[in-house]
């Protein structure tokens, strides 16, 4: 069984037509022991003009000046390098707006397909490992912390001048191993991820 889900969203003159399929498929190993179903969720975007697709794309991105976007890149395609724009495939418009509102289609198109199929998404699955590993790291970071006394902690900016003087006596100024140290700012972020 598949899915598709079709949603248009404005890109300057142009509309995005935004089609995500989804459908299930069965893992095998050796060909015929079957192994479990695995969720497939692929998208399409195109930019349709007068009627007709005039490029298309599976991502938009939203584009500004950086080190993939030069000076250069803006000046070869006419842009302003103090603004942003939004871009699938090669079409450029102006502003971020219509790359962040395909994206944002994107992702809830994809949701309603996984709750459609009872499953989760690929993004969904790696939210959810991020979020336990954070939820890991919060717990390690508390532990050491209580485990040293909270009442020893350094600040961020205490924790450098150590590491410098750290560097300085046992690495001899040179590059080598210095610890990792708990700081307070440290134990609050644990505290917040750990209430939350």
């Amino acid at each position: 069984m598949r899915k598709k889900l079709i949603r248009e969203v404005e890109f300057g003159r142009a509309v995005a037509k935004i089609k995500v399929i989804g459908y299930i498929k069965e893992n095998t190993l050796d060909g015929w022991i079957k192994t479990g179903e695995e969720l497939i969720i692929y998208e399409k975007i195109e930019i349709v003009a007068d009627g007709k697709a005039v490029e298309s794309s599976s991502y938009a991105s939203v584009v500004e000046k950086n080190v993939i976007y030069d000076d250069n890149w803006f000046e070869k395609k006419g842009l302003d390098k103090s603004k942003k724009y939004s871009k699938v495939g090669e079409a450029i418009t102006e502003g971020e707006q219509a790359a962040l509102e395909i994206k944002k289609a994107v992702k809830e198109m994809k949701e309603q397909i996984a709750e459609e199929f009872e499953m989760k998404t690929r993004e969904q699955i790696e939210e959810e490992i991020e979020k336990e590993e954070e939820i890991a790291e919060a717990k390690e970071i508390v532990r050491k912390a209580e485990k040293n006394g909270i009442e020893n902690l350094m600040t961020e900016e205490e924790c450098k001048e150590w590491a410098k003087n750290y560097n300085n006596i046992m690495n001899e100024g040179g590059e080598g191993y210095i610890p990792k140290i708990i700081t307070k700012e440290d134990f609050e972020w644990a505290l917040n991820k750990l209430k939350n």
